[in-house]
This record gives structure tokens, sequence and C-alpha cells, in this order.
């Protein structure tokens, strides 16, 4: 009895408390991105290709070439420690539960709530979504040079590491790239700004960037159409780079 009642009152060292509060915030983060995707759709098949609807048996649907494979742990589960490896086969919400079916190692299909899910298997169906287009890889970048090698000044607590408070203007901003204070813009922001860039451009700039002649077009909105789709076709670092070089 009384080492139930110390065990109870137990203190939790800091070390450890910063540790569950840094993997509880990116916990928190992953379920939120999940939760968006998935809210979109009401269901998404990871294994098969149906959406908006679950599968049935008298479908036919064709597959992910791969699917997310987490661990997840409940209590009432017969494996040690209550941890049990599965194929996820579909995310979806009931009401305002965030669930999923897994496919165990038994074969049989059954429905889990993702906070069940360990941290790495989060990890990995956020991978598989952006993968797929049902969640965007929107980092943050230099407003002024595009680069991703930018940092912000924050306050943290000193034992758990979490944000108390974030960076709120310009100069607490930097990138490594300008070795200067600037903005920071998402990325999907950068490409709208530098596609206005291009719009504009005038043709000689897109003739050089492209390779092609407006002479062998009938008219100028011919030659822009044929430079956007060449522009179209480029990665978003090399359109930074050109931007950069003309801007």
């Amino acid at each position: 009895m009384q080492n139930d009642e110390k065990n109870k009152t137990k203190k939790v060292p800091v070390l450890i408390a910063g540790f569950a509060c840094r993997i509880n915030a990116i916990r928190d983060e992953a379920l939120s991105l999940i939760r968006s995707a998935v809210a979109e759709h009401q269901v998404i098949g990871t294994f098969y290709k149906n959406l908006g609807e679950h599968y049935t048996h008298d479908q036919e649907p064709q597959e992910y070439g791969s699917s997310p494979i987490v661990v997840t742990n409940n209590t009432d589960f017969g494996s040690y420690g209550g941890y049990e490896a599965a194929t996820v086969y579909e995310l979806f919400t009931d009401g305002n539960r965030l669930l999923c079916i897994l496919n165990g190692e038994a074969g049989a299909d059954f429905d889990e709530p993702l906070e069940h899910i360990q941290t790495e298997g989060l990890l990995c169906i956020v991978e598989w979504l952006v993968e797929h287009g049902f969640v965007s890889d929107d980092p943050w970048r230099c407003e002024e040079c595009g680069s991703l090698s930018v940092q912000a000044h924050v306050w943290i607590d000193s034992n758990t590491r979490k944000v108390v408070l974030g960076a709120q203007n310009r100069d607490e901003h930097h990138c490594a790239d300008c070795d200067a204070n600037t903005c920071q813009i998402r990325e999907s922001e950068l490409q709208r700004n530098i596609r206005r860039w291009f719009d504009t451009a005038p043709t000689h700039a897109l003739a050089f960037l492209s390779g092609y002649r407006t002479e062998d077009y009938a008219d100028e909105a011919l030659f822009r159409r044929a430079c956007l789709e060449y522009w179209e076709t480029l990665p978003i670092d090399k359109k930074i780079e050109i931007w950069n070089e003309n801007n």
C-alpha cells in the first residue's frame, strides 16, 4: 500500500517533463495536420484509393504503392505492453473523434483512435499525406532571397524547452544567406510573389530564361504562354534562382 502511494506521488524529473513537453507539442501539431486533411474529405483511404467513403469488400478500388505502418498502444490489446504494429488502411472522423482503420498482424481490421498511435507513426501518416497531396509542405522562407536558411529569435522555457514567446518583428528574424534581418513568408506566398514578377517580366528576360525567341510566335501573348508552360516545369529552387538573378 505504501509503495502504491509512493508511486502515485513520485515527482517526474524536470528532464523527463521537458522531453514530454516537446513530444506532446510534436504530437499535437501532427494530429492537427491530420485532422485538417481528414475534415475536408471525411474519409481518406491510405491502402485503397477510396476518398469520402469507407472501403467495402464489394468494391475494387486501386491500391497505393505504400501505406503508413504504425505502432499503437492500447491496454486492451493482449500483446506485451499493449503495443501492436499495424498498417493504416483509412483515416476518418466519427463526430469529434479522429480515428483510423488498422490492419494488424493477425490480418483483421479494427478501428483505433489516433491518439493511441505512437509519435513516429503520426509522423509517418503526415509524411504520407504530404506525399499524396493531402497536406501541403509549406516551409518558411526569406522574403528577400527565398532561402530556407532562416532563423527566429524566440524565448523558451529553459527546462521544458517549450516556446514561451515567438519572434514578433523583422528584427527578431534572420536569414543566414542574406546575413541580415529579413521578414519570413511561407513558400506558397513567395511563389505567388515570384509569379507576379514573372507575369510582368519584359519579353527579353523571358526569352533569355526560356531560350525561346519572340519572332517564332505570332504575337506576344502566345510567346508568354509558351514561356509560362516552360516556367511551370521548373522546380521551386530553380525559379527562386532565376528570380534572384533578375529581380
